[in-house]
């Protein structure tokens, strides 16, 4: 059908150039065309198969000659609109207007995939209706989900006959609702960092909790709840792990455990696609990764309070009392030094004072944490590397956020930069994000304000943690570190 891009239309068994010689900054994949945005214009073209206008193009074929729009090499999407991102199903689409955040949609539209009614072709991108502005989108077979860029609820449109739309009716439980041609809200109102879509089942990374929830037809295992019966509503997967991000094929599903950066799937798996060499109705570890070895590394302390972070997932739980006992006065072999540990909490300040040694808490990953010492001190914490990404689920205001293992390359405005980029779905407030950053220095505050130049370049060293402060939410993920940064409140503490 001409979906590589690569006249004439056989297969190809190596890598060949897409015709053109366009540079993309993204791609889509549909079940035999493919689209793309390209780069410094982010305008859509689209290649391949065109039976039911899914390039774009105002053409499709004829329903005797299906084939005789199909295109070989790239062909520009009609309008000329400039898309944030593009996502192709089985036949259609869908694409995120830069300047809006409105979806628009083409292709086949017999199950209602475009939200568009009525449900017949389009050929021409066409506004989905309601008008809603969504930060993500994800394409089924023949259903479209998206997660909406202001409540980050997940809504879903086009075929239910299994229940992947998720509203809680599907043709499978005997209703009517077999259709959906407009976005319909997922039932149980949960709030989504992000969706996948497979064949006919959809799963979602839960904002805040990082735990998977799937939806849809099941007789794979695919949803991962320990059974093979499909649910028209969000359930659990189950395991209670928490993961970065999933990807989902037609009748199976994995995602990226975090803090381990390790594959987990579950499914269908009669290729091998599940990784364990077992069919599996329950996530299943992949096989041949291998384990990272511990190790341990220095947090080191000032005299007076140090806002830190663990630079570690530590192998064994590490509590406040561990930092009470374990810290050693720089230089010496002596204990004893530090007198205080204190976290926010439910609105307030929780310490942990080390004589006499009650309200014990354990440090997380990803948190920021206050100690008091008496003299500069480290602290051994031993432990893996954090090997993937940092999942920080940012609101508006402030939030006490832990950096470990930055490196040279994350400078205040390297993070302020990275925070607002993930921060602003199109079409939302496009003010600045971050006003400003706060962290501990030499017994003071020290901090960066947005259109000053003071501290702006300043790199934070390992292992320590910082305010942020925000006018809008943004959910980061830090680039080469796993962990889910929990915020521990909303608004800081009058500093």
């Amino acid at each position: 059908s001409g979906q590589l891009g690569v006249p004439p239309q056989n297969t190809r068994t190596e890598p060949e150039a897409v015709s053109g010689g366009r540079v993309f900054a993204s791609l889509a994949a549909g079940s035999d065309h493919t689209c793309g945005l390209e780069a410094g214009t982010d305008k859509a073209w689209c290649w391949g198969a065109n039976g039911g206008g899914q390039l774009g193009d105002g053409t499709s074929g004829s329903p005797t000659h299906w084939n005789d729009a199909d295109q070989s090499a790239p062909v520009a999407v009609t309008g000329g609109r400039v898309f944030a991102s593009l996502v192709s199903g089985g036949g259609h689409t869908c694409g995120v207007e830069t300047t809006t955040g409105n979806v628009w949609c083409w292709g086949f539209n017999g199950s209602g995939q475009l939200g568009v009614p009525p449900q017949n072709t389009r050929t021409e991108p066409e506004a989905v209706t309601g008008g809603r502005v969504f930060a993500s989108l994800v394409a089924g077979e023949q259903h479209t989900c998206g997660v909406d860029s202001g409540t980050f609820k997940a809504w879903c449109w086009g075929g239910n006959w299994s229940g992947q739309l998720g509203t809680g009716m599907s043709w499978s439980n005997g209703d009517n609702l077999a259709l959906q041609g407009v976005p319909e809200a997922v039932t149980g109102g949960r709030v989504f960092l992000s969706l996948v879509a497979g064949g006919d089942h959809t799963c979602g990374v839960e904002r805040g909790t990082g735990m998977a929830w799937c939806w849809g037809d099941n007789y794979f295992g695919q949803l991962g709840d320990g059974t093979t019966g499909g649910s028209s509503a969000p359930v659990a997967v189950t395991g209670g792990r928490v993961f970065v991000s999933l990807v989902a094929g037609g009748d199976y599903t994995c995602g990226v455990e975090s803090g381990t950066g390790k594959a987990w799937c579950w499914g269908f798996k009669e290729s091998g696609q599940l990784g364990d060499g077992t069919l599996l109705h329950a996530p299943r570890l992949v096989t041949g990764q291998v384990e990272p070895s511990p190790t341990t590394q220095s947090l080191a302390l000032d005299a007076g309070w140090s806002l830190v972070a663990l630079p570690l997932a530590p192998s064994a739980d590490l509590t406040a009392k561990g930092i009470c006992d374990g810290a050693r006065t720089t230089g010496t072999n002596t204990t004893g030094s530090v007198r205080e540990i204190a976290r926010w909490q439910d609105g307030g300040w929780q310490s942990y004072l080390c004589t006499p040694g009650t309200g014990d808490f354990a440090l997380e990953p990803g948190r920021g944490y206050f100690v008091r010492s008496v003299a500069s001190a480290t602290i051994g914490v031993t432990g893996v590397p954090f090997d993937g990404r940092l999942l920080l689920d940012l609101r508006a205001g402030w939030n006490l956020v832990g950096l470990p293992g930055t490196g040279p390359w994350l400078s205040v405005t390297g993070i302020v930069a990275a925070v607002e980029a993930a921060s602003a779905p199109p079409g939302t407030n496009a003010s600045p994000a971050v006003t400003e950053m706060d962290w501990w220095e030499t017994g003071q505050w020290v901090g960066y304000i947005r259109g000053l130049p003071v501290n702006a370049t300043k790199v934070l060293p390992d292992g320590r943690g910082a305010f942020l402060r925000l006018t809008r939410p943004s959910t980061w993920l830090l680039p080469g570190i796993v962990g889910t940064n929990r915020v521990v409140e909303q608004t800081g503490p009058d500093r």
